[in-house]
């Protein structure tokens, strides 16, 4: 299967909806938000007719056969994201809720960096997400001693009584 150069696969989810039953078998390539079923899905509290409220948008049986790679080719990025790869994992690059999903793929790009890059939130399911359960990530990540925030299954928990 070919693939496919984007910073996003369905791009950024802000409502609370439900991405479900979701399998990608290509391979994707990007800088930041980047993940095998979507790059972005906003868990982020939101501002919407003078109300403050949490999006609750939920990723649920999902499963990612792609490899993820950190984009190397740095002659066409712009100065922002030269230096800053951030938010990758085998579902979602930002996840909100997710459940019942399956990495198999690989995260390349991260095993050894340069000292000026900035990696972070890196995780075989999601790099960061408010909470993550039932989830197996098939593949263990092999990433450089200086990338901040990875972990095998979600390289950072938003909420504080969801860690552990």
């Amino acid at each position: 299967m070919g693939e496919v150069w984007l910073p996003n696969v369905d791009g950024v989810e802000r409502d609370s909806s439900v991405i479900e039953n979701c399998d990608n078998y290509g391979n994707i390539i990007g800088v930041i938000c980047v993940g095998g079923i979507v790059g972005e899905v906003s868990g982020h509290y939101y501002y919407g007719s003078d109300l403050l409220k949490e999006n609750k948008s939920i990723i649920r049986n999902c499963n990612n056969y792609g490899n993820i790679y950190r984009n190397k080719n740095f002659e066409n990025l712009s100065n922002y994201y030269r230096a800053i790869f951030k938010y990758f994992g085998g579902i979602a690059g930002y996840g909100s809720y997710i459940e019942n999903c399956t990495n198999q793929g690989n995260i390349y790009g991260f095993e050894s960096i340069h000292p000026k890059d900035s990696i972070s939130y890196i995780g075989g399911i999601t790099g960061v997400a408010w909470q993550v359960t039932d989830c197996k990530n098939n593949n263990k990540l092999n990433v450089d001693s200086r990338a901040k925030n990875t972990d095998d299954i979600c390289g950072y928990i938003l909420r504080s009584d969801k860690r552990g």
